[in-house]
Order: C-alpha cells, then sequence, then structure tokens
C-alpha cells in the first residue's frame, strides 16, 4: 500500500497479508500488540522460586499523573498510588510478611517491623521473616 492511501473497507489489523517486498507473512501491528498483550499478563507471572512467599499482587490500570505520590529514591523521584486497604480492625487476615531478597535483610526486617508497630499491626501476632531466597546483585 503506497503512502497516503487509506485501507481498504475489507482491512483487518490481526489479518496477516503478503508483502510484495518480503517473501514472509506480515502482521502490521504484531509488535505493538504483543507488547500491550504482555503489559498486562507480566504482573501476574510469577517465577516458582518464590512460591513459597505466597505473596499478593495489587494489579491495577493505569493512572493519571495527578493521583500520584512521589517519594525520593537514589537517583530520581519514584511515583506511587497510594492504595487505601481498609480499616485497623481489617488488618487481621495480615499474619506474616516475608521480607527480601535485599542486601541488608537484618535492617530490611527490622524496618518492616517498626512500620508493623506504628500501624498497629504488631499486636495482633504478625511474623515477620526473612526470605530464604539469596538476594543476588547482577
Amino acid at each position: 500500500m503506497e503512502t497516503g492511501q487509506t485501507q481498504p473497507d475489507y482491512w483487518d489489523r490481526n489479518r496477516s497479508h503478503r508483502h510484495p517486498d518480503r517473501p514472509l507473512e506480515v502482521l502490521p501491528h504484531a509488535g505493538n500488540d504483543f507488547a500491550t498483550r504482555l503489559s498486562l499478563k507480566a504482573p501476574l507471572i510469577k517465577h516458582e522460586s518464590f512460591e513459597d512467599e505466597k505473596e499478593w499482587r495489587l494489579v491495577a490500570a493505569a493512572v493519571s499523573a495527578h493521583e500520584l505520590h512521589h517519594r525520593p529514591g537514589r537517583s530520581m523521584l519514584i511515583p506511587y498510588y497510594k492504595i487505601p486497604i481498609g480499616d485497623d480492625d481489617k488488618f487481621d487476615s495480615i499474619r506474616e510478611i516475608v521480607v527480601g531478597p535485599t542486601p541488608h535483610l537484618d535492617l530490611s526486617a527490622a524496618s518492616v517491623e517498626s512500620l508493623a508497630i506504628a500501624a498497629g499491626l504488631a499486636r495482633k501476632g504478625l511474623e515477620i521473616k526473612p526470605t530464604s531466597i539469596p538476594f543476588r546483585n547482577w
């Protein structure tokens, strides 16, 4: 199809067609479609070595920049979105937090314990333990 021409009525973005200059069939939008679909599924994929941690992942649709908060990072600001998780009496379901992998496992666990105390979770029998998975900084 030459530049400036409109697509024919039968055009379907997922339908392959033969390009005169290429011997293989071409899906013109396959790369973009694949990337979009992968970005929706990737947060749901978890390596089996993390299975014992039984983590929960919150996956959300994109939010407006007006809804984001920011915190300092090592070399840049880190945007984040605050997700309300309920009243204090609803924290009874959190019984265990697994910390890591991280280069400073003891300090990280201590900071999570401090947060649990400040949030009133520690009095409810919360167990905070380090992960058995080693930290790798490749």
